[in-house]
């Protein structure tokens, strides 16, 4: 997947009214290339502010906090987090970490569950082929 300037140029081929990317893979040059083809948002997201555009400040633990607080509130007690083992396990851990927290508090416990292959799930329209469970198999709600 292409970032930086030559990431900004795909991005320009097409012609959007807004991009939403990641702050680390829009450096300047790119959000100035962008803006200069068009492009009216560039909306940076990380776990900082950028000075050269409004950023959504959002981290991975954040987002977990969230959607697990949201799923408690709508009842759910059999939660699940896929973790996976290449190279975004980094970030899977503090989302699985952030959804243990929040669900142990309430006493929910969540079901790790890890990817297999590259950490893409390999069935077609929701099925867990190439996914494995730590622990339990969580059942529906």
């Amino acid at each position: 997947m292409a970032c930086g300037a030559e990431g900004a140029r795909a991005w320009a081929e097409l012609r959007p009214a807004a991009v939403f990317t990641e702050a680390d893979r829009c450096p300047a040059e790119a959000a100035e290339l962008l803006g200069q083809a068009g492009v009216d948002t560039v909306l940076p997201c990380g776990p900082k502010a950028q000075p050269r555009a409004p950023t959504l400040v959002i981290t991975s633990d954040g987002v977990a906090e969230l959607a697990t607080r949201h799923l408690l509130s709508r009842g759910h007690r059999r939660l699940a987090c896929l973790v996976p083992g290449d190279d975004i396990a980094e970030l899977a851990r503090a989302r699985f970490d952030a959804a243990t927290t929040i669900a142990g508090r309430e006493g929910v416990p969540v079901v790790r569950a890890a990817a297999g292959g590259q950490g893409r799930r390999t069935g077609g329209h929701g099925g867990t082929d190439g996914m494995r469970w730590s622990g339990a198999t969580p059942a529906p709600r």
